[in-house]
């Protein structure tokens, strides 16, 4: 703060205005900072002011004006030109207050529905005691170190301030980045929010509408992600493929944003994150249905599949096979994607009317359906519309032995036959 006061020593203590918070302190004891005011006698408006740092050292103006001087003489009192004594009156004592409240980050995310695989925004909503002065983004991609780190300004908008990260200008790399947020108020306070292992390639899909689904794992398709059983806040976790099950069966309602609510078909529950914990690691579950940012997802194109990202995660945590290990009753959690292609975070989206290959509807994949496509070839047996669907494995639009021989190779424990 800067302040500017004319006028002589009478002025200075006993007419002169103030800024808010400072005083005037006749006779006090000076204290560091203190501006000394000295008086020559009543009637005589002349006078002198100094700045106090201890009792032997003070700093003052020359009479003329041009520079500040450091006098080691006992402050109490001062001589005139003409050399009489000025004595000291008291001080004016500055507002000593200093802002060491830090600012407070309300909320530092990127925004699931920016990502379009070249760019994503990040949302910051933060205050201060005294006020915001900026929020500089520092962003790097990891596959570059720190080489093409740039630093970004957040604009507000209302109460939110923003900015968009474009894979342009780190060389379009389309791997993982680091966002680091830092929010700084007038006095130099400030705090950081990392946001880290942020997938640039992934985008957020709006155009699948609402549909029913299994949600099959990809790089295995005979397993799904399952609740196990009906109740409040049963676990949710890898199963073995069933046509029979409906605990395996997932509805998705999308909303007007694109988000979407998943609710299982057996309990009518829907997908929640455990206590909408933002951590790796946070337990997956079914709960009453509440429209929770823990119950919101966003679908993601990525790795040949799809990513489930809740809206309750601050840097696109998804839905995660923990430790990426294929075994009935495997829990499914939270977690980071820490790299670029993750197949514990890769899902695909399976009619939940058709097990492809098990052309009888009896739950199972086996030589019994082959042969029932071999017949179905060769005129024998006739095949409904939902049948043909479960007997073309390959999708090319045909009905012949090679869907046959793909089916006997699924049943002998060949997990990629189709």
């Amino acid at each position: 703060m800067e302040l500017i006061i004319h006028g002589s020593g009478w002025q200075y203590a006993y007419y002169t205005g103030l800024p808010d918070g400072w005083t005037r302190i006749q006779g006090a004891a000076p204290q560091k900072g203190d501006i000394l005011v000295y008086l020559q006698s009543p009637g005589n408006e002349n006078g002198h002011v100094a700045i106090y740092e201890s009792d032997y050292v003070t700093y003052h103006q020359n009479y003329g004006g041009k520079y500040v001087k450091q006098i080691g003489s006992y402050y109490t009192q001062m001589y005139d030109r003409s050399g009489s004594i000025m004595p000291y009156w008291g001080v004016i004592r500055p507002d000593f207050a200093t802002d060491t409240e830090k600012p407070v980050i309300t909320s530092a995310y990127v925004d699931p529905a920016s990502m379009t695989g070249s760019s994503y925004k990040v949302r910051v909503v933060a205050s201060d005691n005294v006020g915001i002065t900026k929020i500089p983004i520092m962003t790097w991609s990891i596959d570059n170190g720190q080489d093409d780190i740039k630093e970004y300004r957040a604009t507000k908008s209302g109460s939110e301030y923003s900015y968009t990260v474009k894979a342009s200008n780190h060389g379009n790399n389309k791997g993982l980045y680091n966002s680091n947020v830092y929010v700084y108020d007038e006095a130099g306070n400030g705090v950081v929010k990392p946001l880290s292992n942020i997938p640039m390639n992934t985008k957020v899909v709006k155009n699948l509408g609402s549909f029913e689904a299994r949600v099959v794992l990809k790089k295995n398709q005979d397993y799904v992600i399952t609740a196990n059983g009906t109740s409040q806040n049963a676990n949710v976790m890898l199963g073995e493929k069933s046509t029979s099950d409906k605990s395996q069966i997932w509805k998705f309602n999308q909303k007007s944003d694109g988000s979407y609510e998943i609710v299982n078909v057996a309990s009518n529950r829907a997908l929640d994150i455990s206590d909408a914990k933002d951590e790796d690691g946070a337990n997956v579950a079914i709960h009453s249905r509440n429209n929770s940012n823990a119950q919101t997802f966003y679908i993601m194109e990525y790795n040949g599949g799809y990513r489930i990202v809740p809206k309750c995660t601050s840097n696109l945590k998804a839905i995660d096979l923990a430790d990426n290990k294929v075994e009935k009753g495997r829990n499914i959690d939270l977690y980071n994607v820490y790299a670029v292609e993750n197949s514990a975070q890769t899902w695909i989206f399976e009619d939940s009317s058709i097990l492809l290959g098990d052309v009888n509807a009896d739950g199972k994949i086996n030589a019994r359906d082959a042969k029932l496509v071999l017949q179905y070839f060769n005129g024998q047996v006739t095949l409904t519309k939902e049948q043909q669907a479960r007997a073309d494995v390959n999708k090319d639009g045909k009905i012949n032995a090679r869907d046959a021989k793909l089916i006997l190779q699924k049943f002998n424990g060949n997990n990629n036959a189709f």
